[in-house]
């Protein structure tokens, strides 16, 4: 499979790397020159590194976004994870430049229609995580459940100790957790 990345932070190069050890192709738009010069060095494997805004679609298509396969899921294949850093403004004003609007707005993707689709292509055990805004926690969660997908961990996300979270972490599953501990970490 074509897969293309866009960030090659921490969770970005892991799954670059996971990726590419399972013998798919992968392409990873970063801004930073540090951390594509850093991947570059590290992975192994056929992959491509592009400088620039994974938002931008000239670099989307420098990486070749049309012929990605990650386009193509279909009902055939069951996954056993599924992670997704989805849009997150819900009922904002939207930005004139639609690519934009698309990467960081609900108008394309909401979080029924992503739960939907999450859940019809899971595994009976696998894991569907998540990072999304601490304020959109309880309509995801709402939406899982309406879809037979359940909590099964999360983390509070605050980018100083002294900050509220912004963002949250959830794994859902398609089992139900009767006690589930709400972890904290500081990125």
């Amino acid at each position: 499979m074509y897969i293309v990345i866009t960030g090659g932070g921490k969770v970005g190069e892991y799954l670059a790397t996971v990726l590419l050890k399972s013998g798919n192709e992968v392409a990873i738009i970063e801004r930073s020159a540090e951390t594509a010069d850093r991947l570059s060095m590290i992975l192994q494997g056929r992959y491509l590194i592009i400088r620039g805004d994974g938002c931008d679609s000239k670099y989307q298509e420098d990486a070749g976004i049309r012929k990605a396969d990650v386009l193509q899921l279909d009902d055939h294949e069951k996954y056993d994870a599924i992670v997704c850093n989805p849009p997150y403004f819900v009922n904002a004003l939207t930005c004139p430049d639609k690519q934009r609007t698309t990467a960081r707005h609900t108008v394309s993707l909401s979080y029924e229609g992503l739960v939907q689709t999450a859940a019809r292509l899971l595994t009976a055990e696998g894991l569907f995580s998540v990072v999304i805004p601490v304020d959109s926690r309880s309509d995801l969660e709402t939406a899982a459940r309406l879809n037979g997908l359940f909590p099964s961990r999360v983390c509070m996300v605050r980018t100083t100790p002294r900050k509220d979270p912004k963002r949250c972490m959830i794994e859902f599953s398609k089992h139900v957790v009767n006690e589930m501990d709400i972890e904290e970490g500081v990125i």
